[in-house]
């Protein structure tokens, strides 16, 4: 149904359809199966899209964290590819990417106070960005912290620092997604 194969990417079983991107994958799973949940509630897809750049835009300093670290869990022969691809992109190696000394300290302070900015766009107590209702923008804001915690690790201390921020949204978040990690 896309063009290119990418990550995140489905293998629908049923249909014998491959997706990839989040936004077509889940436009997908609507369409498909309209009797299950919808991420997009009717008259909200342009929100979500709004939401979601947003939130991509007021989370990039974690990229120097994130990318190099990234590359350690990979395989080896995707360690090369990511390597090349992402020192391409950025301009500099993996190691010149990773904030040091004051630096990091900066860095990290940069990234939770930029997502406090994200925590106070949704009401205090309210789970999800819709209230109760898990959406599209809470699957991608989930993506981002759950690669965190995956990449770094759930006893690191960068995810123990993070799981607490804001009242401990992003941990609650990322829990509140647990059924749906492993899907066989």
């Amino acid at each position: 149904m896309t063009p290119y194969y990418f990550l995140p990417l489905i293998n629908d079983l049923s249909t014998g359809a491959i997706v990839s991107e989040s936004a077509a994958i889940a436009e997908y799973l609507n369409a498909t199966y309209p009797y299950t949940p919808s991420l997009f509630p009717p008259g909200t897809r342009a929100l979500q899209a709004a939401f979601t750049s947003a939130f991509e835009a007021h989370i990039m300093a974690i990229i120097p964290f994130l990318v190099p670290a990234s590359n350690a869990i990979l395989h080896p022969p995707s360690q090369a590819f990511f390597r090349r691809t992402r020192e391409e992109t950025f301009g500099m190696t993996l190691e010149e990417m990773i904030p040091h000394g004051e630096h990091r300290e900066k860095q990290w302070a940069l990234f939770k106070h930029d997502l406090g900015k994200v925590d106070a766009w949704i009401a205090k107590g309210d789970p999800f960005v819709m209230g109760n209702v898990p959406t599209f923008a809470d699957v991608t804001m989930c993506g981002w912290i759950l690669s965190f915690r995956i990449i770094f690790g759930e006893d690191s201390p960068e995810w123990k620092d993070l799981s607490v921020w804001h009242g401990g949204r992003w941990e609650r978040l990322v829990k509140s997604f647990k059924k749906y990690e492993v899907v066989v």
